[in-house]
């Protein structure tokens, strides 16, 4: 994984290896962000009819909103925590890697959560806005 496939610019740090792996470690979070956004825009774009049934029957605009982004968080928190517990598991053994941070510093897990929930919830509120647009009519005919 290059620097500049990524995004990411190693010229900016220079203070060695350590800056080195914090750049790839930034690198592959926000490749990981790109990839659930995708995979939750996609998921959303799936389910045109259905939104176009919703709107047809009444449902108001953000109504289907609430529906969409509640879904998506739902699964967000179900891999919070998951997430939350493996890494509390494996900070024993990972303890003398880490730099400049406690094996179960809150501030990281917390900020990592919220991290995650507004990839989430970003990930589901701006398909379903789009997908929102169109004509309940074109979406019903759509398949």
């Amino acid at each position: 994984m290059s620097g500049s496939a990524t995004g990411c610019s190693r010229k900016r740090i220079t203070s060695g290896r350590y800056a080195s792996q914090q750049c790839d470690k930034l690198c592959w979070h926000r490749h990981l962000a790109r990839r659930k956004f995708g995979r939750l825009s996609a998921l959303v774009s799936q389910r045109t009819h259905e939104i176009g049934i919703r709107l047809a029957l009444g449902a108001g605009p953000l109504q289907v909103m609430r529906l969409f982004i509640g879904q998506g968080l739902k699964l967000a928190l179900i891999g919070i925590a998951v997430g939350v517990l493996g890494a509390l598991g494996a900070t024993r053994s990972l303890a003398t890697m880490l730099y400049q941070v406690t094996p179960n510093d809150p501030l990281t897990f917390i900020g990592v959560a919220i991290l995650f929930a507004a990839v989430t919830a970003a990930a589901c509120y701006i398909p379903a806005r789009r997908e929102m647009r169109v004509d309940p009519m074109v979406a019903l005919r759509y398949e």
